[in-house]
């Protein structure tokens, strides 16, 4: 039974057995509200609750930002795994057997074959004096190293080869990285002479490697070839070991290296992170926002450094954090001023890192107001800067601070509408105009057939799924007539979802858990506690109803009936008489059914 259950059996059994509120209590607090349960969202920053959770559908939404779908759905989201990963992930949490056969990806798997060169590379570090005294030297111990995994990747050229050829097929060697080919064919270890730093998803899958010379290549810091599991601006080192630390700490050191994150914890800052040395960018920034209220830039003290800084103020103002930025000296970073001053000196740093938009502001020249050029100039970064600070506030106090150097007046710099606020509404209207994903304040025509008859309507005007333009609407409506209108399928509407599987059927589940979870289109749960679901439909509401099928089908019927003219029209040119006949028939039906 075990070794012939098909993805889909496996998959279903896994979606059954899963506990959609124990798997969001991981990043969210859960408090129950009638039927349902409701907290703050891990996808934005909110101080009111828009998050809900539906344990008897396995459902979640927040009408906040718009994120919904079911527990999977959401595993993936949190960690950046794919769907492969999170139902094995899933099996295992929850008990259920993995099959033996029948699992395997399409693509090749690469978790075999990275676990193994991790493993490797931990034991090549072990034998090998030459690296470990070069740990030693930057005062890494073994307790550090061997937390985040570091090894060594020997020099030559067919070690790694040697050690796991017999094991693995060279395709996947050569998919995951980890050795290459030279123009006459021969395979080479592509990995020689480094350290290697393991990279991990958030969840601790491993995805890939970074290796640090310890010779004298010219390409100081080599990674894996990016894959599908291993985008580097989707992924920030060291996250799957700090997140917990992050969320005691709320606030997180974000630093450019490997060595930066092993020097800042060394030091006693758990709560860091890496974004591997490129640019950071906006996925990452999402991703720290998860866990963090407050970001604390830990950049190199040089003009890239501060370059990059400031670049990563604007992309983190914008997810709602409050950014300082950590004043490391001229050619230090956190690991390198450690190991010359000591680790006091680098927490203290931390500690006393200054309001990142103030330095911004605190850059502007003392004598710029005596030039009304110069005062231009320097106003207009500014205030593209505060155009990122969602607190109204904060938005304006740090426009005083600005106008008062540059001797202008501080509206001047406030003038444009700041994005995702708007002046004069409630906070919590701001909160929510400031998530990730707006919410249309006026559903469409199919949303708000599909959300009555999720309802429990039960419509006597047959209507054909095509009638659904958007690709989720009509699935969902597919997956409403399998569920509730075919009596030999005993189907919940969620199952009848994937089980159609046309390709979008995680927008539907999003579309469904919004559909299902804020029925009125605003608070999933009334101020008296009561489910909007538990109140029923009124007679308003199925009359309601009629009128849009009406509609829908009205139209359906029009733009079928200009779809057969044209297709009639070309047919009488190209002179096939039967096809002319079929479709004048479904033309005079059409018109017919348009007409009454």
């Amino acid at each position: 039974m075990q070794s012939t259950m098909n993805r889909d059996d496996f998959a279903q059994q896994v979606r059954e057995a899963i506990d959609i509120v124990d798997v969001v209590s991981d990043q969210t607090r859960l408090a129950r509200r009638g039927k349902r349960m409701l907290g703050l969202c891990p996808f934005h920053k909110e101080k009111t609750p828009s998050f809900s959770v539906d344990p008897d559908q396995g459902l979640y939404y927040c009408f906040g930002c718009g994120a919904g779908g079911d527990a999977m759905g959401f595993h993936m989201q949190i960690t950046g795994d794919d769907f492969r990963l999170t139902l094995e992930t899933m099996a295992r949490r929850f008990g259920v057997a993995i099959p033996e056969q029948g699992m395997k990806p399409s693509g090749p798997n690469l978790d075999g074959v990275l676990d193994a060169a991790a493993e490797f590379f931990v034991e090549q570090l072990k034998q090998s004096p030459f690296a470990t005294r070069y740990l030693d030297r930057r005062r890494i111990d073994p307790q550090l190293s061997d937390a985040f995994g570091v090894g060594f990747a020997p020099d030559g050229w067919q070690h790694l080869n040697d050690a796991l050829g017999s094991r693995f097929p060279v395709a996947e060697l050569e998919a995951a990285g980890l050795v290459g080919r030279s123009d006459s064919g021969r395979l080479y270890d592509r990995f020689r002479n480094r350290l290697m730093f393991p990279i991990r998803s958030t969840s601790g899958r491993l995805v890939g490697f970074g290796g640090r010379t310890l010779g004298d290549d010219r390409a100081k810091y080599v990674n894996t070839s990016e894959t599908e599991a291993f985008r580097k601006g989707k992924i920030l080192y060291g996250l799957d070991v700090a997140r917990t630390k992050i969320r005691e700490a709320g606030k997180v050191l974000l630093v450019e290296g490997y060595f930066d994150v092993l020097g800042a914890v060394a030091s006693g800052v758990e709560w860091t992170v890496a974004s591997m040395g490129t640019a950071l960018t906006t996925e990452q920034a999402t991703m720290l926002t998860r866990y963090a209220d407050e970001v604390i830039l830990g950049y190199d003290g040089d003009r890239a450094g501060e370059e990059a800084a400031r670049k990563a103020v604007s992309i983190l103002l914008g997810g709602g954090v409050g950014v300082r930025r950590a004043r490391f000296p001229a050619g230090q970073d956190p690991d390198s001023l450690r190991l010359e001053e000591g680790p006091d000196v680098v927490r203290q740093t931390i500690d006393e890192a200054p309001d990142a938009v103030l330095l911004e502001i605190d850059r502007i020249p003392p004598d710029a107001s005596q030039d009304p050029r110069r005062a231009a100039a320097a106003a207009e970064p500014i205030a593209a800067l505060l155009q990122r600070v969602p607190d109204e506030l904060m938005r304006r106090e740090y426009a005083k601070r600005a106008a008062g150097r540059l001797g202008v007046a501080d509206d001047l710099l406030l003038r444009a509408p700041a994005p995702q606020t708007r002046r004069g509404r409630s906070e919590e209207t701001v909160e929510r105009e400031s998530a990730p994903r707006r919410i249309a304040e006026t559903e469409s025509m199919e949303h708000q057939v599909l959300r009555l008859l999720i309802a429990g309507a039960r419509p006597e005007l047959p209507l054909p799924a095509e009638a659904f333009w958007d690709a989720p609407c009509r699935l969902l409506f597919s997956a409403w007539q399998a569920a509730v209108l075919d009596e030999e399928h005993d189907r919940d509407l969620k199952t009848a979802v994937l089980h159609l599987a046309t390709g979008s059927e995680a927008a539907a589940l999003e579309l469904l858990a919004r559909l299902t979870l804020t029925p009125s289109g605003s608070d999933p749960v009334n101020e008296e506690g009561e489910d909007d679901e538990e109140r029923g439909l009124s007679d308003d509401d199925l009359a309601q109803l009629d009128g849009l099928l009406l509609n829908l089908e009205q139209r359906y019927v029009r733009h079928e009936n200009r779809r057969l003219r044209d297709a009639l029209n070309e047919a009488q040119r190209n002179g096939e008489e039967e096809l002319v006949e079929r479709l004048i028939e479904q033309k005079m039906k059409l018109s017919q059914r348009l007409h009454g």
